[in-house]
């Protein structure tokens, strides 16, 4: 008997008693509920908007933090400012009717009439950059592969742009306020990843 009770101890500090803890059962909330509807009415009023606050992006070759500042107007109209903290590099985005602007602080513009593509050369990825005003404020735009939270918010999304897999998971939200906006997204796509973290909106 305490050969047996000295074997079992040995086992398990060699183990290092290592005890799983069962994952919880992840709850999503009803899409068809009173509430999401009204969240989406609320999410659709809201036309011209502005939110600043920090962006990660995450590659196999590269990884960066920088501020950002966005202020959409309508789909064919929005600025996204990009600025280093450590540096007095910028980067902005502006979008026509006429097409993508893209400048940086040395004066350096391009411009082009296929924002996708214009976007792709310069970052290296293909981002539906016309689903962005929407998903920032969680609003699954462009999809109906989604999820919301019991509290009736978006919890997460996937969507697929020319066979490339995209998904964002919504974190954290502003609960105060009405309608309740998002706080923390990480939007990955495969090789990619964007952590954004939303410091103030205003609408």
């Amino acid at each position: 008997m305490k050969k047996l009770t000295l074997t079992a101890l040995l086992s398990c500090i060699l183990a290092a008693c290592t005890v799983s803890e069962p994952q919880q059962a992840v709850v999503y909330g009803d899409k068809q509920s009173p509430q999401w509807q009204q969240q989406l009415q609320q999410l659709n009023r809201i036309q011209a908007y502005r939110s600043n606050g920090q962006l990660g992006y995450i590659s196999p070759e590269e990884r960066f933090s920088t501020r950002f500042d966005w202020q959409f107007v309508n789909d064919q109209s929005y600025q996204l400012h990009l600025s280093s903290s450590l540096s007095a590099s910028t980067l902005t985005f502006r979008m026509t009717p006429q097409g993508l602007i893209v400048t940086d602080n040395k004066g350096n513009l391009r411009a082009a009439s296929n924002a996708g593509e214009l976007l792709k050369e310069i970052v290296g990825m293909e981002f539906p950059i016309q689903l962005f005003s929407y998903w920032l404020k969680g609003q699954p735009q462009g999809t109906n592969d989604y999820q919301i939270t019991p509290q009736n918010v978006l919890a997460k999304l996937s969507y697929r742009l020319n066979g490339q897999q995209w998904s964002a998971t919504y974190s954290d939200y502003y609960s105060e306020q009405l309608p309740p906006l998002p706080k923390d997204i990480l939007i990955d796509g495969q090789r990619q990843q964007l952590k954004i973290r939303i410091d103030d909106w205003t609408f």
